[in-house]
């Protein structure tokens, strides 16, 4: 996995002076701070490609780390001065130790210099660097034209003065200023054979003029050329033909990645018309009639940003895109594509096929998962955390921005082997136990095998250990509304009376989202035992150590039977913090479906609900309720299994506790009311 894409240059002082005395120095207004370049990476290497230390990046095969770096060039001046330092080139042949040819530099005593660095020396086909007071750019920018002559193109600039940086360095970060495009292919399809031996990058602007980051810090940019001579095709093609199968292909070896300009791209019907990626294939039907032996055409109309990868993968398993023409190759059906948006850290984020907007993933507590698919799973992680935290119950701060680095993780499961994956939108499962985000990026799950049970995954800052949010992950065929409830308890593996035990699923404290076992095992992602039931603690506690701690079912301890303390929402339907009318911001049911209110159980009595001796539990209109006990609010402990059932409903009866459904074999009482501390089960309606 990649972990940062940028690689830092620590400079510990700075400014030409050769062979020059103390006397000398003074007048200058120089300090005795000599230069002692010191390199260091700021994470982990943002390539996979082999890459050999000490050597300049030749081409793009080799994305640039710090020990493949080599060489970069630095210019540096103070505001309104003629430079410090001009094109002076630094080399390492390990990537720690940094030297020029230049000459011994030294810090003015007073006043910032501005440091701007680059590499490697020439980027591309064409461009002109000018760093100075006056402009810091690279005009008329031209990557070279094959990909495999593209270059890594990174930038850095800093500010620094004597005082603050001349014993300790500073730092430079360097960035990626390019976008990346790759491009993969599958079929499903036994019906035709698909042989590639090209790609094609179309009708996108070549050449631009990049500004670095103003001496105030404004950000890099690009401004692209407008005339249409500048709009140009990138192409790769090779000799031996690449079959592509179910498994999603690279293509041939010489496919090396294109460093392209950033730029907003624009498709048109025609798909060649406008910018494309182009596949050439050969494709053949079974009996061996080629159906098309040319190139074939997919529109694109993606915003390639800087230092983000776009790894494109196409899918001819229904469709083979147009032919130059604008012609459907097969079947009238277009091309399924579909793109991975990476920044070089590897967070991945997906667009969707054909350019639609993405579906935006799940903001629920609870996320239904389908065990036998294996489609991925999206969940909207920072609209939950961001909320919460930044609200009069949280510490009032946004946790989840731009940059913030994140771990998810399994916190248990009650699946004794491994349940999900952590992946990409598009399916690719990633490495590892944990996954390791940035930002507000989605995070995505799919399922790892045909089992049904519940996950419950969290969220929390990387290197913390208390969780910013959690969610339960609930694997299970699609629930269906019957007499206009679920037709199951949250968190069941079954919706038929004769199931038994899989009918009755978790149980939940009133006011809280996270879910608990009853007297089950549960397991950590890979099936290995963690312990039995859940974790008790005596209560109470606030909003947010509950949050912090989803595993713990909190006691009430003494006094109000709450588990909370304070609350100043016991008013509120499950204990709202968003004053909302509908479903509350702690539901625990799934999207589409919401916590019952009081009302919504009224119908229910022993004459509509009836009783189910063999199986314990009680029949509405044809819906299986289980009479799946309780954990008592006192000690945490499970009991009544099988002998009374309790459902919470959202709305609250007082102070200390909630309504909800009970009944045993003799009784019925669809508004009772319990202290809020109980574990009872939860029957969603829909929304």
């Amino acid at each position: 996995m990649f972990k940062k894409s940028m690689f830092c240059v620590a400079l510990v002082s700075l400014v030409l002076a050769t062979s020059c005395s103390q006397d000398d120095l003074q007048t200058a207004k120089f300090s005795q701070n000599t230069i002692n370049p010191n390199v260091e990476l700021g994470g982990q290497p943002i390539s996979t490609f082999a890459a050999a230390k000490g050597k300049e990046v030749k081409s793009r095969a080799v994305e640039t780390t710090i020990t493949n770096l080599g060489s970069f060039t630095m210019n540096a001046f103070q505001d309104g001065e003629t430079n410090y330092m001009k094109d002076v080139k630094y080399t390492s042949t390990d990537g720690s130790v940094w030297n020029t040819d230049a000459g011994t530099f030294y810090w003015p005593v007073e006043g910032n210099l501005h440091f701007y660095a680059y590499a490697p020396e020439q980027p591309g086909q064409a461009g002109t660097f000018k760093l100075d007071k006056d402009a810091q750019t690279l005009t008329d920018f031209v990557p070279n034209t094959a990909a495999a002559d593209q270059k890594d193109f990174v930038y850095a600039k800093s500010t620094g003065n004597n005082k603050a940086n001349g014993t300790t360095g500073i730092d430079i970060d360097f960035q990626h200023a390019l976008s990346e495009v790759t491009i993969a292919a599958k079929n499903e399809n036994t019906t035709y054979t698909v042989d590639v031996t090209g790609v094609k990058i179309g009708n996108v602007i070549k050449k631009g003029t990049f500004t670095f980051p103003s001496t105030s810090d404004a950000a890099a940019s690009w401004t692209l050329s407008s005339d249409v001579s500048d709009v140009t095709d990138y192409t790769t093609t090779w000799t031996t033909p690449v079959t592509l199968g179910s498994d999603v292909s690279t293509l041939d070896a010489t496919n090396v990645p294109f460093m392209i300009l950033p730029q907003q791209l624009s498709k048109a019907t025609k798909a060649s018309d406008k910018a494309y990626i182009a596949v050439k294939v050969k494709i053949t039907l079974q009996g061996g009639y080629i159906q098309k032996d040319d190139w074939v055409y997919v529109g694109i109309d993606t915003n390639w940003e800087m230092g983000k990868r776009y790894a494109y993968t196409l899918d001819f398993t229904s469709g083979a895109g147009q032919d130059k023409d604008g012609k459907q190759v097969i079947s009238g059906t277009a091309i399924n594509l579909n793109v991975d948006v990476t920044p070089w850290d590897e967070v991945a984020e997906d667009l969707d096929p054909s350019g639609v907007v993405p579906t935006r993933p799940s903001v629920a507590n609870s996320l239904i998962i389908d065990p036998t698919s294996t489609k991925a799973y999206g969940i909207n992680i920072a609209d939950k955390i961001n909320a919460f935290w930044s609200s009069a119950v949280g510490d009032q701060t946004t946790p989840i921005v731009a940059g913030t680095e994140w771990t998810a993780e399994v916190i248990w499961q009650d699946i004794p082997s491994r349940a999900i994956n952590f992946c990409s939108k598009s399916g690719v499962v990633k490495s590892g136990d944990t996954f390791e985000g940035k930002g507000t990026t989605p995070l995505y799950v799919k399922a790892a095998a045909n089992v049904k049970g519940n996950v419950v995954v969290g969220i929390k800052k990387k290197g913390e250990s208390d969780y910013l949010w959690s969610w339960h992950l609930w694997l299970t065929d699609e629930p269906q509304l019957v007499a206009g409830f679920m037709d199951r308890n949250l968190g069941a593996e079954s919706a038929t009376a004769t199931d038994g035990a899989k009918t009755r699923g978790l149980y939940y404290q009133f006011g809280r989202k996270d879910p608990f076992v009853g007297s089950t095992e549960i397991y950590d992602i890979n099936g290995t035992s963690k312990s039995t039931g859940a974790t008790i603690a005596t209560g109470k506690v606030t909003f947010a150590k509950a949050v912090q701690t989803p595993a713990t079912f909190y006691t009430y301890g003494s006094g109000n039977k709450d588990w909370a303390s304070p609350n100043n929402y016991t008013s509120k339907n499950w204990n709202d913090i968003s004053e909302s009318d509908g479903k509350t911001f702690f539901d625990p049911c799934p999207e589409g479906w919401r916590l019952p209110t009081k009302a919504e159980y009224s119908n229910f009595s022993t004459t509509t609900f009836t009783w189910d001796a063999t199986n314990s539990g009680r029949t509405y209109n044809g819906n299986w309720f289980p009479a799946a006990g309780c954990r008592y609010g006192d000690d945490g402990s499970v009991s009544n299994v099988g002998s009374y059932g309790n459902y919470w409903s959202a709305s609250p009866n007082s102070e200390k506790g909630g309504y909800n459904l009970y009944f045993s074999s003799g009784n019925v009482n669809p508004a009772d009311g319990s202290n809020r501390a109980y574990g009872f089960s939860v029957r969603c309606v829909q929304e």
